[in-house]
């Protein structure tokens, strides 16, 4: 990592930052119409009718909170004196706002905002589905409630790039890297890394108090990365 000196007074701009949580493992959260009743919706594929629920998600705020606070530690960790959030044109994006977070081209980023280095941010919670064979269907047939436990793998990554579009500074995590942390967190739920790298936690969803834990686990991890 270049030293704090070789970046003083010099501004960066946070223009791509994925964060990415499969909805199947974020809570649902129940519609209601106008007159405060529970709304339905046609299930798919049939006519019949069922609740409408939509996929738990942050708030504006809550997005702007954690964007504010990754640029705070990009700024610290490499000195530099501004670290600007680039959000999208098209903010607000309906249920999922997930998708508010920065999302532009680093070609694009350049054109709309000068600086001297550009920071894309990346951290993916993936779904991992059970393998169907050997072992596993016999732990799909007897452990109960199965619909609860989320398999999932875990990354994260930034790069910083100079307007030459040159890579100059990058770093990853992998799932070993916040798995104590994790552990810690999920303290009251039962939990495992298995033989094929996947975290299995026996816990129905994820909440946006957990997607904001993690995002606070994930970047004290980035910030110590040398």
């Amino acid at each position: 990592m270049a030293f704090m000196s070789d970046f003083f007074a010099q501004n960066a701009v946070l223009y791509s930052f994925e964060f990415e949580v499969p909805e199947k493992y974020r809570k649902k959260i129940q519609l209601y119409d106008n007159g405060g009743n529970k709304k339905y919706k046609k299930e798919l594929y049939s006519d019949k009718m069922i609740l409408d629920k939509s996929v738990e998600t942050l708030s504006k705020k809550e997005v702007n909170t954690i964007c504010r606070m990754a640029a705070e530690m990009l700024k610290h960790k490499f000195g530099y004196a501004q670290v600007k959030i680039m959000y999208p044109l098209n903010g607000n994006a309906g249920f999922n706002r997930l998708k508010d977070f920065p999302s532009l081209s680093l070609k694009k980023a350049m054109k709309k905002l000068s600086a001297e280095y550009y920071i894309a941010l990346e951290i993916h919670i993936k779904e991992k589905e059970p393998f169907i064979q050997g072992t596993d269907v016999l732990e799909i047939l007897n452990v109960p409630d199965i619909e609860k436990r989320m398999l999932f793998d875990f990354s994260a990554k930034y790069g910083v790039y100079d307007t030459k579009k040159k890579v100059i500074e990058q770093g990853q995590l992998s799932l070993a890297d916040v798995k104590d942390a994790l552990n810690i967190y999920f303290a009251d739920y039962n939990k495992e890394v298995d033989n094929q790298g996947r975290y299995k936690l026996w816990k129905p969803y994820f909440t946006k108090e957990d997607i904001k834990s993690i995002y606070k686990i994930t970047e004290k991890k980035l910030a110590e990365l040398e």
